[in-house]
């Protein structure tokens, strides 16, 4: 589940309608989106979720400004949770930030998801969170 900005399908080099990909900015859950991993990983057997933030990501940025506009205020809320550092260094906040929320988004999945949460206790699924850096196209693994 990458942020809107990223296309999975390039980045790991898959053509088009080999990976089951849900984009959102923030990179965060909702019922519809853990509805489709579902279908993904206990329907059709999907054996990896991958769970992908980005540096310089606007709706990070937006957590962090206190951005509000329709609904993009509840999507920003949730990621509000995650904002960690300092302003003096915003690029370093907004990375650090972006990173602990695609954490935090992969912990909901498995409180929210008991379908998925079961799949991973037998071995059956993995989640794994990415970081994206947009100017290098390097793509890193989150521990």
């Amino acid at each position: 589940m990458p942020c809107s900005r990223i296309s999975p399908e390039i980045i790991f080099d898959q053509g088009i309608g080999n990976i089951f990909v849900a984009r959102v900015a923030g990179n965060v859950e909702d019922p519809n989106i853990l509805g489709s991993m579902e279908f993904a990983t206990k329907v059709k057997g999907t054996k990896l979720i991958v769970v992908m933030g980005h540096n310089k990501c606007g709706a990070v940025k937006g957590a962090i400004d206190n951005a509000e506009l329709g609904n993009l205020t509840q999507l920003v809320n949730q990621i509000k949770p995650a904002i960690t550092g300092d302003k003096s260094n915003i690029d370093l906040m907004l990375d650090e930030t972006a990173k602990k929320n695609v954490k935090m988004t992969i912990a909901d999945i498995l409180s929210k998801s008991p379908v998925i949460s079961e799949l991973v206790k037998e071995n059956k699924l993995k989640i794994v969170g990415a970081f994206y850096d947009l100017t290098s196209g390097n793509v890193s693994f989150l521990e």
